[in-house]
């Protein structure tokens, strides 16, 4: 406790050298600064992290089964019955989904036909992704097909257009030479609207009516998963449910984190890397510690000489300065977040910094205060690490 007492008016008083009082200001400013930029980016990295999600949690189901041998099974009355006896069960939706190419006028590209029901875009609430022409899969009773962004722009097409037509090629089932003509199954269908979504799905996907895609893929009664969402509080008796009855070798039935498994990871470990290169510059600006405790060491040579006379013993000397460089970093590093998490929660209220030709209007932020420790924390360490070199060389012997 004296340590500390003595560490905290050192701290604070005026040093009789201006420089020292400089040097101890820009320490404080130092990890102040390197603190506000760790919580505001972290904070972003987590904004960024919920919108992706959020999307993928609009796209991806709470449950996908799916078959573990062969890319499609059959659509079983008696399975249909035991998924509808989910807890909490919401909706679920039939899929047919493989590779096609999709050719618009001069221009081709390759993608994945995701074959789907007439509710699918309402039920998932994802028809507010639909930014251009309308997430209906029917009109006039006529098929259409929802492009994803990314498609459309390889496409070129225009949905506004009534005579656009889009002609899907997929390799006929059976067994064709290559150079036979009649091995493609072509089929044409008119594109009604263009889906906004994560840049991976909007690479990807071209969703169109199951119907179309059975007679395209010639899979009459096949599919290829079967989406299933429930209620937010049932999550956990609707998983234990679905793994009891599809834990045969048939089926594998996967949670939302074992679809996007990787994206999971890739947030992660971009997290942590912007962690470790942040932590570093904040290790740099740290060095000021060590100056302005060496310096300080010098000015305070007499008082280190009086206590050493009364008995203080070289622990307690250097404990002093280890305390010194603790608050500089505590006071640098409480500053820095204080104003760091009034940005973030003022940015997350009312996203004054705007964004540009995005889905979003503004930069999104989210403030965990699991990062604020462990900042605060990070700060802590490093005025611990950068001040026991100086406090090391604080003792004179009698």
């Amino acid at each position: 406790m004296k340590t500390g007492f003595i560490a905290l008016r050192y701290l604070l008083s005026k040093k009789s050298n201006n420089a020292v009082n400089y040097i101890s200001k820009i320490s404080v400013l130092g990890f102040a600064v390197g603190s506000f930029a760790l919580i505001v980016i972290l904070s972003t990295l987590n904004g960024f992290e919920n919108v992706i999600l959020s999307m993928y949690s609009d796209f991806d189901a709470d449950f996908k089964i799916e078959s573990v041998n062969g890319k499609t099974f059959e659509e079983d009355e008696s399975l249909l019955k035991t998924i509808e006896k989910t807890p909490g069960l919401q909706f679920y939706h039939t899929i047919l989904e493989d590779q096609a190419v999709v050719k618009h006028y001069d221009f081709q590209t390759a993608c994945y036909i995701k074959g789907v029901s007439s509710s699918y875009f309402i039920d998932t609430k994802i028809d507010k992704y639909v930014q251009i022409g309308y997430p209906d899969l029917y009109f006039n009773m006529r098929p259409r097909a929802i492009l994803g962004a990314g498609i459309d722009y390889k496409l070129q097409t225009s949905v506004e257009n009534p005579h656009s037509l889009l002609h899907v090629y997929v390799p006929k089932r059976g067994n064709y030479s290559i150079s036979d003509p009649n091995m493609i199954q072509t089929l044409n269908i008119q594109p009604g609207g263009v889906l906004y979504l994560d840049d991976q799905i909007n690479q990807k996907y071209v969703f169109v009516p199951i119907s179309f895609a059975r007679e395209l893929f010639e899979r009459e009664n096949e599919i290829s998963y079967i989406e299933i969402r429930v209620n937010s509080q049932n999550i956990e008796n609707a998983e234990e449910y679905l793994l009891k009855k599809f834990k045969s070798s048939k089926y594998s039935v996967k949670n939302r984190l074992q679809q996007q498994e990787n994206l999971y990871k890739m947030f992660e470990s971009e997290k942590w890397v912007t962690f470790a290169l942040l932590t570093f510059v904040l290790l740099l600006a740290s060095f000021n510690v060590t100056g302005t405790l060496s310096m300080l060491v010098l000015e305070k040579q007499k008082d280190i000489f009086t206590l050493t006379t009364l008995g203080a013993n070289a622990s307690f000397i250097r404990k002093i300065f280890i305390k010194e460089g603790i608050l500089i970093s505590l006071f640098g590093g409480s500053i820095g977040l204080f104003f760091g998490i009034i940005l973030v929660l003022l940015q997350d209220k009312f996203g004054f910094i705007k964004m540009t030709g995005s889905i979003i209007d503004s930069y999104p932020v989210k403030l965990h205060w699991n990062d604020a420790l462990l900042v605060l924390f990070t700060s802590l360490l490093l005025g611990l690490l950068t001040s026991f070199y100086p406090a090391w060389k604080a003792y004179i012997k009698k």
